[in-house]
Order: structure tokens, then sequence, then C-alpha cells
């Protein structure tokens, strides 16, 4: 996703309907809504497909079928047609055995999104024929989070607390609206990994829940961890080793 995007994404989470829903759970201690349960799975159509739209987070997940190491080039569809035959090709690949998250098919594509080598999620169109049902693990384990994640500017670095135990978990993240500096927040909190498939992290007013679905990491927040507009709200995919 290029910069623009991201920076487009972000200021639409500040200025739709999310920030309004955010600002109700803002009030009080309340705790925000999981991501995957924020946004029903995506039903638009395939036309309208983008690596930004926060609700594939609440799309179910697939395996991408075909020879090992195979690479299957995406889709888009050209300007103003809505016919199966009417593609072209983009410069984004998925590989056989990659887990995406899928929009419901349509003239027998699928919108898919899904976390490319650059650390930035991707999205394109594939045959749905390509696709199989993958049920995600959702464990939040030490062994799974310990590591940076990041999605777009912000990043979330989960380290193990030794001897103490449990973990510790610092973000960072930043929104650059019209003015030359950007507004900074993050937070800091200390938590011990359970059963649960939610994690429920508090540094003040500040308040972040994540939780797992496969290979991503899925954050949440109350809109109280930093300057205006800075959320900690995405799809985050890891970027160093566990």
């Amino acid at each position: 996703m290029s910069g623009r995007a991201a920076s487009g994404r972000r200021m639409a989470l500040g200025l739709a309907g999310l920030a309004l829903a955010c600002a109700a759970r803002a009030e009080g201690d309340a705790v925000p809504t999981p991501l995957s349960q924020e946004f029903a799975a995506p039903s638009r159509g395939v036309q309208d497909c983008s690596a930004g739209d926060l609700a594939m987070a609440g799309a179910p997940l697939f395996l991408v079928k075909g020879k090992t190491g195979e690479r299957i080039q995406l889709l888009a569809l050209t300007g103003g047609c809505r016919a199966e035959h009417c593609t072209r090709k983009i410069p984004v690949h998925v590989r056989a055995g990659d887990i995406v998250f899928g929009a419901p098919p349509q003239l027998g594509l699928r919108c898919v999104a899904f976390g490319m080598g650059s650390g930035t999620m991707g999205a394109g169109l594939i045959a749905d024929e390509r696709l199989a049902a993958a049920e995600p693990d959702r464990a939040l384990t030490e062994a799974f989070l310990i590591g940076t994640w990041r999605d777009g500017d912000n990043a979330i670095r989960i380290a193990a607390r030794r001897p103490a135990g449990g973990i510790a978990v610092d973000g960072k993240g930043s929104y650059r609206g019209t003015g030359p500096t950007p507004n900074e927040g993050g937070f800091s909190a200390n938590a011990t990994v359970g059963s649960a498939e939610i994690l429920v992290l508090r540094d003040g007013g500040c308040i972040v829940v994540l939780e797992r679905r496969g290979r991503y990491l899925l954050a949440s927040d109350n809109a109280g961890c930093g300057g205006h507009n800075v959320r900690f709200v995405g799809i985050y995919l890891r970027r160093t080793a566990r």
C-alpha cells in the first residue's frame, strides 16, 4: 500500500463512521470491540477491491491453491467493465500456500487482501477456484506475539519479560495531517498471555485490544492513545523474527 493510500486510510479512520463508534466507546473505561468484530465481512463487489479496506479484517481466510512455490498474478477490473473477462493483470502476486482474507465471490473472482514481503498489505482479484477455505489459528501465544509488528508507519513491539514473566508491549504511532509536524502517540503495557483469544492492554486512558487471525495480528483501540487521529486500528504484519 502506498504512503498516499495509507494516509488516506488513516484520514478515513478519523473522519468516518469508525471514529464515531470509537468516540462512544472511549467514554468511561469501555474495552474496544476486537477489529474482526468491528466490521461485518465485506460484501462489496470486486470493483471496490482495495488494500486499505479494514473491513477485510472480518472476512474469512483462504488458502491459495497450487503447486509449491507457484506465483499467481492478481487481477483488477478494467475501467467501467463488470464482466469476468474484462480484467487486467496488476504487478502484485500471491504464492500457493499463502493465507489471504477473501471477500464474497463475484463474476468468478474474489477480492483478497494479504501481507506482502514489503511489510504492507496488498490486494487484488483472483479466480475463486484458486482458493480453499482455511480455519485461522486464533491462539495468542507468547511465541506468536513476540516480535515487531507493523501497519504502515505504526509499530507494536512485543518482548518477553525476564525473569518477571509475561510480555512487555510498546506501541508507536503517528498521523500526518495538513500541518508540518505529524501527530504522535503511543502506549506501553505489561501483560500475561493466557488462554483468551483477545488481549486487552491498558496504559492510562489508552486501551488496545489485540487478536490473532492466522499469521496476522489485529489491533483496535479506544481512540485514547495519543494525538488527534493517531490510531492503532489495523492489520499488523510481523517484521522481525520471533
